[in-house]
């Protein structure tokens, strides 16, 4: 049997954590009305709260719905600020405990993780493939992920890691106030979300013996010189999420192709990887065309708006130099230096800053 871990009530719904857990929620929020508004009470409020915890009274609140359409249209279910607070208090204790149980080749939300990591991770697998081989990599994708999740099998997850009634008891609450599945939006959904693809993270990696794997979130990527073990392991795995999971792979997104294809030992065609925001290249990175798209719009918003003097010239300068951030790891395109441009050209900026 795994080991399991128990006496975790008081870590939870300790004053100290509540306290700790406010802090971390309200980082880059502090001065909005809610956070404010919960602040005018602040002791009262975490004892009340302390004491509902402590004597199992605790009910989430109704989640705020609304949709955002960036990168894709997405419904958003935003949780109560009360709510908000009791996630991150549940989640500064569990979420070591799973953690420590997460493959390292697993980078969706978690720290020293992110995006630009699972893309270098997947650059290293390519140059790991001999050279004048042909490199083929395996793209899986779930259909309407965090939707689709069974509460049942979330449930029997959590029980595999943790043992104490009151740790079980909040869980449950909270998987059970939403209808079917998990909100987009909560921090115990990304955490919970993450605990699912860890099984399938070692239903792969251990059963099928995969090497080469990385996942970010439910995006998931496999490299290979061996198509036809990359085959048997689509099969394994398809079986595994339908079955096991009752996960449905995105069949659009899902598939196998070839990242390199070598005519000779010195002439390739090299296709790359589009994965975790980058096309991934053996010997660079690309930026991903959606995002310099995104963040020429971004840039002609926020140029017509500080021309019109509706917003001050710094947020335009601080989304400019995220997108710097995000193109230093990237060879530049014609296309990112036309982005970096627009605020000279929508008069935002006075100065030619590419």
């Amino acid at each position: 049997m795994p080991k399991t871990y128990n006496n975790l009530a008081e870590q939870i719904y300790g004053f100290e954590n509540l306290d700790a857990a406010f802090h971390d929620m309200s980082k880059g929020m502090r001065y909005r009305h809610a956070v404010l508004d919960y602040k005018s009470n602040y002791e009262e409020r975490i004892i009340n709260l302390q004491n509902l915890l402590i004597w199992r009274m605790y009910q989430p609140k109704p989640y705020r719905e609304f949709i955002i359409y960036e990168p894709k249209m997405r419904k958003i279910s935003a949780p109560d600020i009360e709510d908000r607070l009791v996630h991150h208090a549940l989640c500064r204790v569990v979420e070591p405990l799973f953690d420590r149980r997460f493959i390292f080749s697993n980078f969706a939300c978690r720290r020293g993780k992110g995006m630009l990591a699972a893309s270098k991770r997947v650059q290293h697998y390519i140059r790991q493939q001999p050279v004048g081989r042909d490199v083929y990599y395996l793209r899986m994708d779930f259909h309407k992920y965090f939707h689709s999740i069974s509460h049942d099998v979330i449930k029997k997850l959590i029980r595999r890691v943790i043992s104490d009634e009151f740790a079980l008891w909040l869980f449950d609450i909270i998987i059970d106030s939403y209808p079917t599945g998990l909100p987009i939006g909560s921090l115990t959904s990304q955490l919970l979300a993450n605990l699912v693809g860890d099984a399938i993270d070692h239903h792969i990696c251990d059963q099928c013996g995969c090497r080469f794997y990385a996942r970010y979130m439910d995006d998931i990527i496999i490299v290979s010189t061996d198509y036809d073990h990359l085959q048997c392991v689509f099969a394994e795995a398809r079986r595994y999420a339908e079955d096991v999971l009752h996960l449905v792979l995105n069949e659009d997104k899902s598939h196998i192709s070839i990242a390199e294809y070598w005519y000779t030992d010195s002439k390739v065609f090299d296709a790359g990887i589009d994965f975790a925001g980058y096309g991934i290249h053996r010997r660079h990175l690309d930026p991903r065309k959606r995002n310099v798209r995104a963040a020429k719009r971004r840039f002609k918003k926020l140029s017509w708006l500080v021309s019109k003097g509706l917003i001050p010239e710094e947020k335009l300068l601080a989304s400019i130099e995220s997108f710097k951030g995000y193109m230093k790891h990237c060879r530049w395109t014609s296309e990112a230096y036309r982005a970096l441009n627009v605020p000279r050209i929508y008069g935002g900026l006075h100065e030619d800053i590419a």
